[in-house]
């Protein structure tokens, strides 16, 4: 959404992740982005949800990303729309805590999306 583009960085210095060099890791073909929708929908029922869809998105950072829509098992909400990001096995955990920085501070931010 507009607003989570909008959304201002909070005043003060840098957090740690953004006051060191990016890490830039170069992607090879690796397993994950072999993975099908259906693989997807597997995984996301792992979390706890009945999938009724997922689409790949592309352009994911070491990972595969997919936009998977279900609902939690046994609730009886509506169907929600998610981002399923399934990270690269080599991916360095300061990266992977980056990664959870950004959603966090998107979240926080008013990002109705972002669930994790």
């Amino acid at each position: 959404s507009r607003q989570c583009l909008d959304a201002e960085r909070p005043a003060g210095p840098l957090p740690a992740p953004f006051r060191r060099r990016a890490m830039v890791e170069t992607k090879a073909a690796v397993a994950i982005d072999g993975l099908s929708e259906a693989e997807a929908c597997g995984i996301f029922s792992l979390f706890g949800f009945e999938p009724e869809s997922a689409t790949r998105l592309y352009g994911g950072y070491a990972s595969s990303n997919f936009k998977v829509v279900g609902r939690r098992r046994g609730s009886e909400d509506g169907s929600a729309t998610l981002l399923l990001k399934i990270n690269y096995y080599g991916l360095s955990l300061e990266d992977l805590e980056h990664q959870l920085f950004v959603l966090d501070h998107l979240k926080k931010s008013g990002c109705a999306h972002v669930s994790f």
